[in-house]
């Protein structure tokens, strides 16, 4: 199961902060059932303006203190943006 909460914790605390010199732009992926529909998740974030020298697995280090990351990747459109994935384990 996804854990929403886990992204909207992790999207409160570390969107507009800086690392490594970057402001972090976080947001929602669109769903891919109905594109219309905004803020919506099924646990997961998109992650822009990420400098390229953080590796995926520095990276999910940062975001898994706000809950349990089932994938951390980057996109196929940009190398300074990350998908990250969290997941509900109870």
């Amino acid at each position: 199961y996804y854990d929403i909460r886990a992204a909207q914790n992790a999207m409160r605390a570390l969107h507009g902060r800086l690392l490594r010199g970057r402001t972090l732009d976080i947001h929602y992926p669109m769903p891919k059932e109905n594109p219309k529909k905004e803020n919506t998740s099924e646990g997961a974030l998109l992650v822009n303006n990420l400098d390229s020298s953080i590796s995926n697995e520095e990276f999910q280090r940062i975001v898994s203190s706000y809950g349990e990351v089932r994938e951390v990747r980057r996109t196929m459109h940009e190398n300074s943006q990350i998908y990250i994935e969290f997941f509900d384990v109870r």
